[in-house]
């Protein structure tokens, strides 16, 4: 495998792990909205926040306008000048694909080049003019379907494991994004307000479920948190997530046969470690806005060492070694 097809299966579930993430954050703000239970004057505000486009979205819509749904969906899902906007992330996804269509497999090309048919070609703006709820869960299912596909369809050998590791990395990231704007956007209310901001918090990370079938967790600040972060048997949680990337890691090297590990790799590994071993109780009571500001930063210079250890020069050179 050349760098270039390592790098497209790399960033292929990276886009779509942000496709599904939007769609989710998406719906479940819109829910809370309707129910009456987001009282901030602009309720889109952390959602658009979260990617770090504020500045795109207040030179489109003078007056900035957190607070109209339709600027705020649009601006997420069709705005070609928002580079996490869903057509755009999809777009990005579908391109990395067909770069690579001899390396995945067909079954899952035409999932996905069937799916941005729907999208841009009046079938999806159709159903998101009528219903909006009903066109982000079929995204949601979708991105489900994608998943599956992948799993079930394609050989695991380099291919797999770096679409993997991209995928895994990604949702790390996510969730610490997700998580941290909104902690940093929990107000002070009800003890019932806060039950149902965390229960919201929980379905955009499709941990709603399995968080409450485990007992020991309260409905909390510190327990949603602990569960996003530490918990190893929840396959969305960063510690889960890293670990996965690191067993694809180990498992790339063993297909280059190579016996050294890639900054990248130790950098991952201490950042795994570090999670493992830290206090639970004082990473998250003390300080955790800023634990998880560090987490996200040290997770993107992972992905900036990733392209510089597998994608340019470095990758074709082990190659070379066989």
């Amino acid at each position: 495998m050349i760098a270039h097809i390592a790098e497209a299966c790399f960033w292929l579930f990276r886009y779509l792990e942000r496709v599904e993430t939007t769609a989710r954050l998406i719906n479940s703000n819109q829910i809370f909205i309707l129910d009456g239970e987001n009282f901030s004057k602009e309720p889109w505000k952390p959602i658009i926040k979260i990617n770090g486009h504020e500045k795109i979205y207040e030179s489109i819509n003078q007056g900035h306008h957190y607070a109209n749904d339709a600027m705020a969906c649009q601006f997420l899902t069709w705005e070609e000048k928002n580079p996490e906007s869903i057509i755009n992330a999809f777009k990005n996804a579908r391109e990395n694909a067909r770069s690579i269509r001899d390396t995945i497999s067909s079954e899952l090309w035409n999932a996905l080049n069937g799916f941005w048919l729907w999208l841009t070609l009046g079938e999806g703006r159709d159903l998101y003019n009528k219903n909006k709820h009903l066109f982000y869960e079929a995204i949601t299912e979708q991105s489900h379907m994608f998943r599956g596909i992948f799993y079930c369809s394609m050989r695991q050998e380099e291919a797999f494991e770096f679409i993997h590791v991209g995928m895994m990395l990604e949702r790390a990231l996510q969730t610490a994004r997700v998580l941290l704007i909104k902690m940093e956007d929990s107000k002070k209310g009800t003890e019932d307000f806060h039950s149902r901001y965390w229960l919201a918090l929980l379905e955009v990370l499709f941990a709603r479920e399995a968080f409450l079938k485990c007992p020991h967790y309260g409905l909390t600040r510190a327990s949603v948190a602990e569960f996003l972060i530490f918990e190893n048997s929840f396959p969305r949680a960063i510690c889960f997530c890293l670990k996965q990337a690191l067993m694809s890691f180990s498992r790339i090297r063993n297909y280059v046969n190579i016996d050294h590990y890639t900054k990248s790799e130790i950098e991952l590994s201490n950042l795994a470690d570090h999670l493992e071993h830290c206090s639970k109780l004082g990473y998250i009571n003390l300080e955790l806005n800023t634990h998880l500001r560090e987490l996200i930063e040290k997770m993107e210079n992972i992905f900036v060492q990733i392209q510089v250890d597998f994608f340019y020069h470095h990758f074709d050179d082990l190659y070379a070694r066989l």
